[in-house]
């Protein structure tokens, strides 16, 4: 694993004097998981989505990659197109491929999601529930992407009494992050046909 490996390297590196950068990079954040990398002697940690910037900062040792945990107001955000075009370098031909592969995508894995809780499936919905939050997170949906960590938590720590709840607003968001991402599709046709 990446923490065997990385003490096996700095073994070896405090023999013959050398130091490789070494960076963690996960998709699945857990609770502690920064601290314990860096105790490994990793020199920075990052978890998907990947921030651009907070890439070229860890790579190029100017940071740790650390970044503020996101406020409640940023949770709240349905739909942040500032944050995609950002993470995408502001390339709407990009943007359009990614926010047409999750409207595609998205109801699949909300079905998936919704039959694991009707089967209280802990397992598949902590699975699900990963899914949607990486997914949201990608396309700027705030608040769908904290929503689908709610439930995954819930389902780790077996508060059943909780899901329905949790549910129904991974629904109202869904449905309020699918609106914004077809405007801004609809927006993104409209001035590719517009006349130079």
């Amino acid at each position: 694993g990446g923490l065997e490996a990385t003490t096996e390297i700095r073994t070896r590196e405090s023999v013959i004097g050398t130091r490789t950068r070494i960076v963690a990079m996960t998709a699945h954040a857990m609770a502690g998981d920064r601290e314990r990398c860096l105790a490994h002697g990793m020199d920075g940690y990052l978890s998907k989505p990947i921030d651009p910037a907070a890439l070229f900062a860890v790579v190029e040792e100017d940071s740790s990659g650390t970044t503020p945990a996101p406020d409640g107001d940023n949770d709240a955000v349905a739909f942040d197109e500032a944050d995609l075009m950002a993470r995408l370098g502001d390339d709407a031909s990009l943007a359009r491929e990614v926010v047409t592969s999750f409207i595609e995508d998205h109801q699949a894995r909300l079905a998936t999601l919704r039959a694991a809780i009707t089967t209280d499936d802990r397992q598949a919905i902590s699975r699900a529930s990963h899914a949607i939050k990486g997914a949201a997170a990608t396309v700027g949906g705030r608040s769908l992407a904290a929503l689908a960590k709610l439930m995954e938590e819930l389902a780790s720590q077996g508060q059943t009494a909780l899901f329905e709840l949790a549910w129904q607003r991974i629904g109202d968001a869904s449905t309020t992050l699918e609106a914004g991402l077809r405007d801004m599709l609809h927006r993104l046709e409209e001035t590719e046909c517009a006349p130079s």
